[in-house]
């Protein structure tokens, strides 16, 4: 009853949010059909924490419940001035798209109750990197001034994209729900946002108000619901078909022959986490190309809360945005002063991509500005130099300048493990892998990349637009040359040129078309999809020649981070070419309707076998971790530690702001660092390799492992009470990992030094004595 009650409370707060915000929306999304309902509550989240986070980042007004107040009671006056002023328009819109604020919400409430109720049967905060994702929500939930204090390293902000984390945090501290069942609720609600964002947006593209809804629903399937094709072999093996040499074949580890299920689902643990690590190149049993394919159903799934997952809705959001430049250009955006209030929505909602999670960033603020400038293009000859060029590029400079500028604060704050750009040396994507990966999406786009060359063949060629569509594919190439010079590898060239050549002229038709489709309607909407596919294809392009440098040394985040982009685009991009596809069909002559009956089962028969994978995902993944279904994250540990667990809550009590623990220092990926975690309360050290990645070396991390150690081993108690000095430490925990790590622990020291605060089963608190 309590998650009920706790889901029931946090879905109306959205609502409210979201009403607040609908008035604002309307402004900012004119060319969607809904006005920007779909966003609604995703655009009043972010209108909450912005100004929150702009005065806490300059220490103007600390973050707290009555300050969370006052900024919804300021948005609830801005709110009710736009309505009062657009009150006729709105109350049209609701009269005449009734039907899709209804499907619009209706989605959102489908995906919000399903995952909740997912979730409720696999809560548990215990794997992967979860404990890192709960210690950011917890730290993002309790700071007054941002960055939030790094809960594993205490004294240094955190270095991570951490803006979805504050989001959610806010929503815990309106509320007061515990983060344990925040964190669940927070996982259902990210694919609920970007369901209602894809029926928006999709639905603003399509003639037609009930065939908008049909492609709205595909496109909300195609990004949240389906699986790449190494779900279907999952249930090829299960029913025992197939070879040794076919699945060896095949090149996926832990694929390796047929293995019979005794269930419709394969037996093995965790066996769906294989559709995300496809593309390798493995001999002997050794990857030389690791790499992960991860895409939104598994995320939602495997339930951690990471940037990614959570920039998911605002990349539909950004993308709705590049389609009201497109459609409306510097008529909808312009440098005027009555456009100014608008220039900031926009700067504000682009710009939040990056605390969001930076590799957003420049692909969909790249996406809005190449959206502004393709409309300047298909308007040039009626607007002239000024209007149609050079206006949307001063837009679009304000846009990139705001983008940035409104964020300073954060960039200013955070360290970085990017170190530049390489060629790409050793493996690529062999072909079966890709289609693996990418075959659904390829048998949706092929006949409309048929009709687009065909479109493109019969009409008159343009020079400029020939220049322009072979530029595009060929200026990564160009890139990935010189950088292979500079490295000694230019023997790969003329291999690798032969290796992305498909891909390239795919690229360079689309960009060609984009140029070429007329300025009406559909020329306009169809021109955008175009563009929404020259992104994707650069992005799945990219990582074949090139890779960002991290601490990982090779392309594994590269083609993880730009595959999971590509994938929302192409969700979109996908049910829209379906769209244009079946409207050409049902312009075409009566001979072709057996193609249409054709296409049609394909396409039918294409989506049942991918959605096995969810459905047997979901049936096998839930490990419980509650005697009865609970969206309480940390149930598990009331049964399994109880006393860990009281120490979790008497620390929330108890801990005032400023304060900071001391628990054992461990290894990443592993439950060290639960205390910090669970209570946001920093310590000094946790997960020293991820503290190496968020920020590029572990220099901030030296000596802190020593010093606990020393803290709590050392018979002298005026060297305990200067580690306890150095760090600031108000508490310190003694458990069975203390106790593991540490060895014996030198009680009368910490006796001496501070004072049982707190015990529970085989935890005892410390507490500095005041």
């Amino acid at each position: 009853m309590l998650s009920a009650g706790y889901a029931l409370l946090w879905l109306v707060t959205l609502e409210a949010i979201g009403v607040l915000a609908f008035p604002v929306a309307f402004v900012l999304f004119p060319s969607l059909r809904d006005r920007g309902y779909a966003f609604s509550k995703l655009l009043g989240l972010l209108l909450l924490a912005f100004p929150l986070w702009l005065l806490g980042s300059l220490h103007f007004l600390p973050t707290a419940r009555w300050s969370i107040l006052l900024v919804l009671a300021a948005l609830a006056v801005v709110s009710a001035l736009l309505f009062r002023r657009h009150r006729r328009a709105v109350s049209e819109l609701v009269r005449r798209e009734w039907p899709l604020l209804l499907v619009v919400e209706v989605a959102f409430l489908l995906f919000y109750v399903g995952w909740a109720l997912y979730r409720a049967y696999d809560p548990a905060i215990n794997h992967t990197e979860q404990f890192m994702d709960f210690a950011f929500l917890n730290a993002s939930a309790r700071t007054a001034y941002y960055p939030p204090e790094d809960p594993w390293l205490s004294g240094h902000g955190i270095s991570y994209y951490y803006l979805g984390y504050l989001l959610f945090g806010l929503v815990a501290r309106l509320t007061a729900i515990p983060t344990s069942f925040v964190y669940n609720l927070s996982l259902a609600t990210v694919p609920a946002m970007a369901a209602a964002g894809a029926v928006g947006l999709v639905s603003s593209l399509v003639r037609g108000r009930w065939s908008g809804l049909a492609y709205g629903a595909l496109a909300t399937v195609l990004l949240l619901v389906i699986s790449n094709l190494e779900g279907t072999l999952e249930l090829v093996r299960s029913l025992g078909m197939g070879s040794t040499a076919f699945w060896t074949g095949l090149g996926i580890k832990g694929l390796d022959g047929p293995a019979a299920s005794a269930s419709w689902y394969p037996n093995e643990a965790w066996w769906w986490w294989r559709a995300t690590r496809v593309i390798d190149t493995v001999v002997d049993g050794r990857s030389l190309d690791y790499t992960i394919q991860e895409f939104p159903f598994f995320s939602h799934l495997l339930g951690d809360l990471h940037p990614h997952v959570m920039s998911l809705p605002f990349v539909m959001m950004a993308m709705a945005l590049a389609w009201c430049l497109f459609a409306q250009g510097t008529g909808y955006l312009s440098l005027s002063p009555r456009s100014w209030p608008k220039l900031l929505l926009a700067g504000i909602v682009l710009g939040a991509l990056g605390p969001l999670n930076a590799w957003d960033l420049p692909v969909f603020l790249g996406l809005a500005l190449a959206g502004l400038v393709l409309w300047g293009y298909h308007h040039r000859k009626d607007l002239g130099l000024v209007q149609g060029v050079l206006h949307p590029l001063g837009v679009g400079g304000m846009v990139l300048a705001l983008a940035f500028v409104l964020y300073l604060p954060f960039y200013r704050s955070v360290s970085t493990q990017v170190e530049g750009v390489l060629a790409v040396q050793g493996p690529v994507t062999s072909l079966k892998h890709f289609l693996i990966v990418w075959g659904p999406f390829v048998l949706l786009l092929a006949p409309f990349l048929v009709l687009q060359l065909v479109w493109a063949a019969t009409r008159r060629l343009s020079w400029g637009r020939l220049v322009a569509a072979v530029l595009v594919p060929l200026v990564p190439y160009l890139a990935f040359v010189l950088l292979a010079s500079l490295q000694g590898v230019e023997g790969q060239l003329l291999p690798r040129l032969l290796h992305i050549l498909p891909g390239a002229l795919l690229l360079g038709l689309v960009v060609y078309r984009a140029l070429d489709a007329t300025p009406d309607a559909e020329g306009r909407s169809q021109s955008f999809v175009l563009l929404l596919l020259a992104f994707a294809f650069v992005l799945v392009l990219g990582p074949e020649l090139l890779f960002i440098v991290d601490v990982f040394g090779n392309r594994m985040n590269t083609v993880f981070k730009v595959y999971y982009q590509a994938w929302a685009i192409l969700a979109v991009a996908g049910a829209l070419a379906v769209y244009y596809w079946e409207r050409w069909l049902a312009n075409a002559v009566a001979a072709l309707m057996p193609v249409r009956l054709a296409w049609r089962g394909l396409l039918a028969v294409m989506l049942i076998a991918l959605l096995y994978y969810p459905l047997a995902a979901v049936a096998s993944k839930p490990s419980g971790g509650a005697d009865v279904p609970t969206l309480d994250g940390l149930a598990y540990l009331k049964a399994d530690l109880p006393g860990a667990h009281e120490t979790v809550e008497w620390l929330r009590r108890e801990a005032r702001p400023g304060q900071r623990l001391a628990e054992a220092a461990g290894g990443s990926y592993s439950e060290y660092g639960l205390f910090a975690a669970a209570t946001g309360i920093p310590a000094p050290l946790n997960w020293a390799g991820h503290e190496r990645q968020w920020r590029g070396s572990y220099q901030p991390t030296l000596g802190r492992a020593e010093d606990l150690a020393t803290l709590y081993t050392t018979p002298d108690a005026q060297r305990a009470r200067e580690i306890v000095k150095k760090y600031g430490l108000t508490f310190v925990v003694v458990g069975a990992r203390e106790r593991a790590v540490y060895g014996a622990i030198a009680v009368d020291t910490l006796n001496e030094v501070m004072g049982r605060a707190f015990e529970s089963g085989d935890v005892v608190v410390y507490r500095v004595r005041e």
